[in-house]
């Protein structure tokens, strides 16, 4: 490993995962992969298929994660489109968000290149009392005890189903996409906007790259690498045209520095000097305050997205620093930052 702690092969091997499982012009690194970064990065099935795809030997490192996504993965979409279908009777819809969305939009064929813990359904904060009723009523139970507090400002509580087999399913149900009060309009206009995927509702492409940008915000740009292959995978099938949309789209909702963030980190990561990921992301920081784009760099080094940990990912560092400098309402991250901290400590995470 260098100094970093990173090894040396991985930035290598991590691009060539997040390109190659596409597109089988790219060349394959030479040597032996990383198998614990990859594996730690998320990164293991997708390196899998791209191995495979090219008849390479190296695949069987990591057949053992492809198969297990795979499976785990099977057995998760079957209770999730009962629920799903709970939700749509009763005339709410369920928006496939996330890891799901990547999945099906991207890899409808190929349920093992993503590994899921569950799936991520957004039904907004006007439907959110009456979606967990229904679904509680079919089965779901809260993973986690209610809080009196936590739970009316939590932008998503987890709820858990058992089947016939003992085996327990995860759900994700989101009322926001952030922290309350960030990007508080983004629900209604994703869903007005849903696009409908293998009988799913499902978060258009321009939305999942803000997306994108907002749960890496959360996570102090630091965890793994799986958020950037759906980014990489969305930013290329947005045209000029439809990335300018977005982008203004984004300014609307104060997402520009968040943006520019995680655009440059993909940038970096893919190793991409002249291509559409880096030249929106020049573009995204030729619209911030250059005290800010310098705060930012610093607050999103490109090299987290290697080491997945930052010196910002505390509470304080992440509400008080990331969230100001990423999202461009002072008075929004404010509150955010207050409603967060109280929740955290209620909740004992």
């Amino acid at each position: 490993m260098d100094g970093s702690g990173i090894e040396p092969a991985l930035p290598a091997w991590t691009r060539f995962a997040c390109r190659g499982w596409r597109d089988e012009g790219v060349a394959t690194p030479r040597g032996s992969p990383p198998a614990a970064g990859i594996e730690r990065l998320g990164l293991a099935p997708l390196l899998f298929r791209a191995l495979r795809d090219r008849q390479d030997a190296r695949a069987g490192l990591f057949a053992a994660a492809y198969h297990r996504a795979a499976g785990q993965n099977l057995a998760l979409f079957g209770p999730m489109a009962r629920a799903r279908d709970t939700l749509l009777d009763h005339g709410i819809t369920p928006l496939l968000i996330k890891g799901g969305a990547f999945l099906l939009r991207h890899a409808p064929g190929d349920l093992g290149v993503r590994a899921l813990a569950d799936l991520d359904v957004l039904v907004g904060p006007e439907r959110f009392d009456e979606a967990l009723a229904r679904l509680t009523e079919a089965g779901w139970r809260r993973l986690v005890p209610a809080l009196r507090y936590s739970s009316r400002v939590a932008p998503a509580i987890a709820l858990v189903s058992t089947g016939a087999r003992g085996i327990s399913t995860q759900l994700d149900l989101h009322r926001h996409l952030a922290q309350w009060p960030l990007l508080k309009e983004l629900p209604a206009r994703a869903i007005a906007q849903a696009e409908t995927v293998g009988g799913w509702p499902m978060i258009s492409v321009a939305h999942s790259v803000l997306l994108v940008a907002a749960h890496r915000t959360r996570h102090a740009f630091a965890n793994d690498a799986r958020d950037l292959v759906d980014l990489a995978a969305a930013a290329t099938a947005i045209d000029d045209a439809a990335w300018a949309r977005v982008v203004e789209e984004g300014a609307g909702l104060g997402l520009t520095g968040a943006l520019y963030a995680v655009m440059r980190q993909a940038a970096w990561w893919l190793d991409e000097e002249d291509g559409a990921i880096a030249r929106r992301a020049a573009a995204l920081r030729s619209r911030l305050h250059p005290a800010r784009a310098a705060l930012l760099d610093r607050l999103a080094d490109p090299a987290f997205v290697l080491a997945r940990s930052s010196p910002w990912a505390g509470p304080l560092g992440r509400n008080f620093g990331v969230f100001p400098a990423a999202f461009h309402a002072p008075w929004r991250s404010l509150v955010a930052a207050i409603v967060f901290l109280p929740r955290r400590a209620l909740e004992g995470r």
